[in-house]
């Protein structure tokens, strides 16, 4: 399939554009097309394996924290499991606002920064495109981005995603965007934290990552074919079919170019079963909020767990007393028959006294009022610390008025900002341009490269609209303060036709039904030959100044888009 490249995109249109430090671009591509070729041996193997040796511990300082916030917010997604699988989980949480608040959170980051099935994003000529190219650029660029977003809606992106940006509200969200062939070719595969072992560049970017897991070997054979397997794994699986071998998945960040190994090492052989060189990191790794002395991420969960554990406390307290005042603890008189040394303080419970009539209720206090507003208090706090306070039930509330909901959705979009502004960085940029090479790459899309400098991203998720909204309204109240002044005075003061080019942009019309700078001046020089006729039927000199002008009002639409862009 052949795409049409406009002039002036060569840098971007190439995929095997060199950083813009190389000196040498020849030297730069022997050196690449060699390590392209180059299986490593031995010495590197060994050096991947004492690396992921050292970050094990780093990862394990994670653990009792990251334990701790998975069974009171996720308990059915806990990589850190106590039981077998198939087992309940979650019995400890006796009150499901810190898992529902999470799930709030993760459905709403997914809505406003990938919302599924729609277009959250748009392909637009980058900073260095010159401005008379642009409109010739656009496009072929949207096409582009209905062929990346009919691609990625095929797939399994909004699934594996969604469970990334799940754990991204504990701590660190990670996937991979692989090839998977004709069938799938983007193919999205999402990594819990105890399997990710994360190397920082110099820079502060993750670079190099390693993943640790055990897969059958029957799955090893699907999911890489043509791996080689050592010969003590082959002997062990010729006993047992079912082997499950110890894998370590490495991306490493090659020092000298711009180009990552990719290998699957078996740890306990510390043999190379696969390699592969890649131009392009398949990892994004994301999250809220990261400290400069930190790897992984911290989410909003982990600011309000001492609320979520208290509210546990509460609700167990509240438990307890309830089920004292509704079956009731008795004193019964000691006969000497009771043995004193195994009575138990539970509901239902005698405990022997001295003497008084046999069986009498034991006072207990039964107003616990104060733990519900103590519970409210915490709910409160929970849902504020994970962003997900919401205007209440219709029933329970008066009547919101769409000012007062604007008004609230534009708080809660300020108080989101920073948080929103890094997952859109880490997350759904990467998603854009790792998804382009891949389609690229596959012969599916034109070969660009999103560089931000001839090809751009332009977002149009929920939160990039809010955004463009406020610039809408703006443009709005203006045209309803100059309203009284008049439109001459308007068309003095303002270009009119600029300003619903913008809007028609912020509201992401289509790109093939906006003008063209061209077609706009070849509209108004027509415009302008209507005006001049209509205006030497009414003797009207409008060179020499002779007679009134004609009003804009009084001429047709085309001679009054003529008047207003001249």
């Amino acid at each position: 399939m052949a795409y049409a490249v406009p002039q002036g995109a060569r840098r971007a249109l190439s995929v095997m554009a060199p950083p813009a430090d190389v000196v040498d671009l020849g030297a730069y591509r022997a050196e690449r097309r060699r390590r392209e070729h180059m299986r490593p041996g031995q010495p590197w193997v060994a050096d991947v394996l004492a690396r992921v040796k050292r970050l094990e511990p780093i990862r394990d300082q994670w653990r009792g924290l990251l334990q701790e916030c998975y069974e009171l917010f996720l308990p059915q997604r806990n990589p850190y499991p106590t039981t077998v699988a198939g087992t309940k989980r979650g019995r400890e949480v006796l009150d499901s606002t810190p898992c529902i608040a999470l799930k709030r959170w993760a459905s709403r980051k997914h809505q406003q920064l990938l919302p599924p099935q729609k277009k959250f994003a748009k392909l637009v000529p980058g900073i260095d495109t010159p401005k008379e190219q642009k409109d010739a650029f656009a496009e072929p660029l949207e096409q582009q981005t209905d062929i990346l977003f009919a691609e990625l809606a095929q797939s399994n992106f909004a699934t594996e995603v969604h469970e990334s940006i799940l754990d991204a509200g504990i701590s660190t969200g990670a996937f991979t965007i692989t090839d998977g062939g004709d069938e799938m070719p983007l193919r999205f595969q999402s990594c819990p934290p105890d399997q990710l072992l994360l190397e920082e560049g110099p820079f502060g970017k993750v670079e190099t990552i390693y993943r640790v897991h055990k897969l059958a070997k029957r799955v090893i054979e699907q999911q890489w074919p043509g791996f080689e397997f050592s010969a003590e794994t082959l002997q062990a699986a010729a006993e047992k079919p079912d082997l499950e071998v110890e894998i370590i998945e490495a991306c490493v960040r090659d020092a000298h170019v711009r180009r990552w190994d990719f290998a699957c090492i078996e740890r306990k052989a510390k043999h190379l079963g696969w390699h592969e060189s890649l131009e392009e990191l398949p990892w994004i790794v994301f999250g809220a909020l990261k400290l400069s002395n930190e790897t992984y991420r911290r989410g909003p969960a982990m600011d309000v767990l001492g609320d979520a554990r208290t509210l546990q406390l509460a609700k167990d307290l509240v438990l307890r007393n309830a089920a004292i005042a509704t079956a009731g603890v008795y004193t019964g008189v000691d006969d000497e028959v009771m043995d004193v040394w195994n009575v138990v303080l539970e509901p239902g419970a005698i405990i022997p006294v001295a003497q008084h009539e046999s069986l009498k209720p034991l006072e207990s206090a039964r107003d616990f009022d104060i733990s519900m507003l103590v519970i409210r208090e915490l709910q409160q706090s929970i849902k504020e610390g994970m962003e997900v306070l919401d205007l209440g039930l219709i029933t329970e509330t008066p009547v919101r008025s769409a000012t007062e909901v604007l008004k609230r959705d534009q708080e809660v979009a300020m108080d989101t900002g920073s948080s929103s502004a890094r997952m859109q960085s880490e997350l759904a940029l990467p998603v854009v341009r790792l998804a382009t090479y891949i389609l690229a790459r596959r012969g599916r899309m034109a070969p660009i490269a999103v560089d931000g400098r001839e090809v751009d991203v332009e977002f149009q998720g929920p939160l990039a609209r809010a955004q463009a909204d406020e610039e809408l309204l703006r443009a709005s109240q203006f045209q309803e303060l100059a309203a009284p002044y008049g439109e001459a005075a308007l068309a003095a003061a303002v270009k009119p036709e600029l300003i619903v080019r913008r809007i028609a942009e912020r509201t992401g019309l289509w790109a093939e039904t906006i003008r063209s700078d061209a077609e706009v001046r070849q509209l108004a020089t027509q415009a302008a030959e209507v005006a001049q006729a209509v205006a030497a039927a009414q003797g009207v000199d409008l060179e020499g100044g002779q007679g009134a002008p004609p009003v804009a009002g009084d001429l047709g639409p085309a001679a009054q888009a003529g008047v207003l862009a001249a």
